[in-house]
């Protein structure tokens, strides 16, 4: 169940680039201390995530999004990015919502994933993609320093191309992944098992695990196995990963591998050419 929506896929034109220069784009970071953002979270999550996740057991409900906004899932904290233009704007009709971004923050591990992702069709291929990662990293820097922390380490999950064909996704899996390389991401080098989203879902075998640099380092087995328990069970208080097959599969993989040196103040590739955005305070 791959939680990345691909038509945000950063490629953008001249002829969108001299567009993009005249908007004022923003991002509206939904918060418990913002609920008159909520009306846009609704709008975003109806018109953009929803048709972006036909699938209900491959995303989650807007009660559980609000639910971890506000603080009712222990231990997990949330970036909900929304990016548009005139985003509090007086006049409803005047607000543009382009796309909209989920990340999560396991605080007991320090790690975060950025879970979703989701551009409106007509905004696509104008870089927006970019933004959304770019921005959501920023949120969970964020979130990292409101506990007393510095974030460890930031993951996504994407369909791996030896078990994914083309013709089974929206977009060429070989071709995403090449992007998210391009964007700074390298695959962790495990047998990614992700565990149901749902309580009654079903595990996925079909993703692969990439990681992107924080402050030029790339997370290292202790980050890696930090994300692996806090997605196994911080969302699900009923799981323990030590007595879980998958888990302890993948951190049995974990430990037998030699994590290669990556290179240092690595310049993440999600920067590069991104259009040029404001968080609304």
């Amino acid at each position: 169940m791959l939680r990345s929506s691909d038509e945000s896929s950063g490629r953008f034109t001249p002829s969108n680039q001299r567009s993009l220069k005249e908007m004022t784009l923003e991002i509206a970071n939904v918060t418990k201390d913002r609920p008159d953002l909520y009306p846009l979270l609704d709008k975003a999550y109806h018109d953009i995530y929803v048709p972006a996740f036909p699938d209900e057991d491959e995303r989650d409900s807007l009660e559980k999004i609000k639910d971890i906004i506000e603080g009712r899932l222990p231990k997990v904290g949330i970036a909900v990015n929304l990016l548009g233009e005139n985003l509090e704007d007086p006049d409803p009709a005047k607000r543009v919502i382009k796309g909209i971004g989920i990340a999560y923050y396991y605080e007991p591990q320090n790690v975060g994933l950025l879970a979703y992702n989701a551009i409106a069709p007509e905004h696509r291929e104008r870089g927006l993609g970019k933004i959304l990662v770019q921005s959501r990293i920023q949120s969970l820097k964020k979130l990292a320093k409101k506990a007393g922390k510095k974030l460890a380490g930031v993951f996504i999950e994407v369909n791996d191309p030896r078990k994914v064909t083309p013709e089974m996704d929206s977009m060429d899996p070989a071709k995403r992944v090449k992007i998210f390389q391009e964007w700074g991401a390298i695959p962790v080098p495990i047998d990614y098992v992700q565990p149901p989203v749902a309580l009654e879902g079903c595990y996925c075998e079909s993703l692969m695990l990439m990681n992107y640099p924080l402050d030029g380092k790339y997370a290292g087995k202790k980050e890696v196995e930090g994300f692996l328990r806090g997605i196994f069970r911080e969302f699900r208080s009923d799981r323990k990963p030590d007595e879980d097959y998958f888990f302890k599969k993948m951190k049995k993989e974990l430990d037998s591998i030699t994590f290669g040196p990556h290179a240092e103040n690595h310049d993440p590739g999600y920067a590069k050419g991104a259009p040029a955005y404001k968080f609304l305070p």
